[in-house]
């Protein structure tokens, strides 16, 4: 009580805190229109490589040893190198369904004969966007930054910057921004941008279905007793009229939030978002071509995620999360963000990171090869029209010149320029292939000696310019930190 809160601030953190349930706005009243003329694209993936990626050994890779132990992987001619570590060859060379001649199918039938791509051989169809803020240090600040371009967290994240500009745009496309279980402030609001936070999702065990495999996954976000639109406006109008000033407030931001939760919940209730259910493998949404066109179901989006996938629990939760999020983008989702187990390996790196980052690699391929096949409605596919990028907490410190390592045979972050250079795999969208955007000397990672350097706004930035959305609008733009990096499309 000694440093009391805004009427603003109560409003915001009333409206992200304690209405940061598991489903909060979808904008789904808005007017149905298509993106702005300048919309390089109508959809944004972000997958958060949480704790921090190594960039001087993936995507953005070192010869020297300190920075990156594992080598250089033989990926043809792009300009960008990538570290060994993302090799993918799966567990017997290859990621081909092999037809089954009798006994279980481990598969679906319509994916027999398909081969998925390996990541060295899909990697010029990617660009590498390097970013540098030497500002960041730890964990905490870094999960603040990155997504929201602020430190203090007091400025809203990218989800729900895209969600004030698309309602204030009139382009919503049907379905809120999602975030799957991020640590990251992707969906941090305060007082008027309260209502845009995106829906927050555990992963397919959140999804409000009756066909889940356990009754507690069913969250009571239907329509319950209302019976209509109408009947449930009313409702919420009694609550709202009971209250006056900042309770007023608060309450209609509560009672928007209510009625957004039961149509997007009643959406995601539908058979084809029961991915944690093998009863429903063959509940279906949109095509996909696999040689035709094919129903795409349940059961070839689990199946495309969860080849070569190494055993653990947490490769699983990041393999049903890609599905979903894949389902989220085909009803309209324009934002959604997914999470990889973590990448924060101060000790155990040399054992435990290779299969982490060759599985981010496989995944990576398999997700530009289905995008690419599932059509947009719009003559094009999800990945025209969807600008996927990679987001991290920071690089990490080089290791002993001898092993690559610190004495626990990991790494740490701290003040090396290492740390405060992130390289980001890009692509869809119409982004130009095989290019490396803002470089740095790979034998320092020192940006600061770059003749073009770009900072982490800029990509929020970007990302909002992509969109559609002016970036110098005050309400949900970043006025102030730069211009979108045209680069990745020039």
């Amino acid at each position: 009580m000694s440093n009391p809160l805004s009427r603003r601030d109560l409003l915001g953190w009333c409206g992200a805190g304690a209405l940061g349930l598991a489903f909060l706005p979808a904008l789904r009243r808005l007017a149905q229109a298509a993106p702005g003329p300048a919309a390089r694209a109508d959809r944004v993936l972000i997958i958060n490589l949480a704790g921090g990626v190594r960039s001087s050994a993936a995507f953005h890779a070192s010869s020297k040893r300190s920075h990156n132990p594992w080598g250089l992987l033989a990926s043809g001619t792009t300009p960008f190198a990538l570290g060994n570590l993302l090799d993918d060859p799966g567990p017997d060379g290859t990621y081909e369904f092999a037809p089954v001649a009798e006994g279980p199918r481990p598969h679906p039938a319509a994916l027999d004969g398909v081969t998925l791509p390996r990541f060295r051989a899909m990697a010029s169809a990617m660009s590498v966007l390097g970013t540098y803020a030497q500002e960041r240090g730890d964990h905490l600040r870094a999960r603040i930054e990155e997504p929201t371009g602020n430190a203090t967290g007091a400025a809203p994240g990218i989800l729900t910057r895209i969600g004030a500009g698309f309602a204030a745009t009139s382009t919503a496309t049907g379905a809120p921004a999602f975030h799957l279980a991020p640590a990251a402030q992707f969906g941090a609001a305060l007082g008027g941008l309260t209502r845009h936070v995106p829906v927050s999702l555990a992963g397919i065990g959140s999804i409000p279905s009756a066909a889940n495999a356990l009754p507690a996954w069913n969250v009571a976000t239907g329509n319950g007793f209302a019976t209509d639109e109408s009947m449930r406006d009313r409702l919420d109008a009694h609550a709202v009229a009971e209250r006056h000033s900042v309770g007023k407030q608060v309450t209609e931001t509560l009672s928007f939030h209510r009625r957004a939760a039961r149509d997007i919940g009643a959406r995601l209730a539908n058979d084809d978002f029961a991915l944690g259910n093998a009863a429903r493998d063959e509940a279906a949404l949109g095509t996909v071509s696999l040689g035709s066109a094919v129903p795409l179901t349940n059961g070839i989006l689990k199946a495309i995620f969860h080849k070569g996938k190494p055993f653990g629990s947490q490769y699983d939760a990041y393999a049903d999360n890609l599905a979903l999020a894949v389902r989220l983008l085909q009803i309209g989702s324009p934002a959604v963000t997914l999470e990889t187990p973590t990448f924060d390996f101060h000790s155990g790196e040399a054992e435990f990171g290779p299969p982490l980052y060759r599985y981010f690699a496989r995944t990576w391929a398999a997700l530009w090869w289905l995008l690419g096949r599932i059509p947009a409605g719009n003559g094009g596919t999800l990945l025209d029209r969807t600008l996927v990028v990679t987001m991290s907490d920071f690089g990490r410190d080089p290791g002993s010149e001898a092993t690559g390592f610190n004495p626990g045979l990991g790494t740490d972050h701290g003040a090396d320029h290492a740390c405060f250079y992130l390289a980001h795999a890009v692509m869809g969208a119409g982004v130009r292939p095989n290019r490396l955007v803002g470089p740095v000397d790979t034998e320092s990672y020192n940006a600061t000696q770059s003749t073009t350097r770009y900072s982490p706004q800029q990509l929020l930035v970007t990302i909002l310019d992509a969109l559609g959305l002016d970036h110098l609008d005050e309400q949900w733009g970043l006025p102030g930190v730069g211009s979108p990096i045209q680069e990745l499309w020039s």
